[in-house]
């Protein structure tokens, strides 16, 4: 097999990361080889549980989506954490640093600011999540609406009106996170660039967060 051909298989593999089962709650469980290994996060028992993602960052711009695979409710949590964050609870809790949003809700920790909750998407549909890291901005786009959330027309073309921000709380990487409550509660990650990137008409300087 070719250099070449072991470079792409390479890129492509590091592109498709999941949900990290060295870093989630004991009841989650993890499942899933699409679009990466261990995709799904669902709940177990009737008790708050979260799960980071594998792959962190510290600088420059990345995009990432979660989908609320399953939730009857409020059981699902999707959003950002740091790796001080609690796994036995929901983002936002009150450990780490983090923010997090379900249905009508925002919910932060430590140095987070939330600027807007996000319209609820229905089971099935995207989260796309476009931080920057580097001046602690992040941008919200929900899948199946016309607008970016937060402040209108908050937008990462024009750098305007954030969804939420954060200041510096040391050293240390965000990750993609989600939260859990039960069996019925699901979220899955996608960290390489799908249809919601291009309906979102998301700036080429956001990478695929990986």
């Amino acid at each position: 097999m070719s250099a070449l051909l072991l470079g792409c298989i390479s890129r492509a593999r590091q592109n498709q990361n999941g949900w990290n089962p060295s870093d989630k709650g004991a009841n989650i469980a993890l499942s899933g080889n699409t679009p990466a290994s261990n995709a799904t996060a669902t709940g177990g028992t009737a008790a708050w549980q979260s799960v980071r993602a594998v792959t962190g960052r510290s600088t420059g711009l990345f995009a990432f989506e979660i989908i609320r695979t399953a939730d009857p409710s409020t059981l699902t949590v999707l959003g950002l954490a740091d790796s001080t964050m609690s796994l036995a609870n929901f983002i936002g809790s009150g450990s780490g640093n983090c923010i997090g949003y379900n249905v009508g809700s925002r919910l932060t920790s430590g140095t987070f600011s939330g600027n807007a909750t996000i319209t609820s998407p229905a089971i099935g549909q995207a989260v796309l999540f476009c931080v920057d890291m580097t001046n602690r901005k992040g941008y919200i786009f929900v899948e199946g609406q016309t607008n970016w959330e937060g402040g209108y027309p908050g937008n990462p073309l024009i750098a305007t009106s954030p969804a939420f921000t954060w200041t510096s709380f040391g050293a240390g990487n965000l990750f993609p996170a989600a939260s859990v409550f039960n069996s019925s509660a699901a979220a899955t990650i996608i960290t390489r660039k799908r249809r919601m990137h291009n309906a979102a008409q998301i700036p080429s300087s956001f990478a695929e967060w990986g």
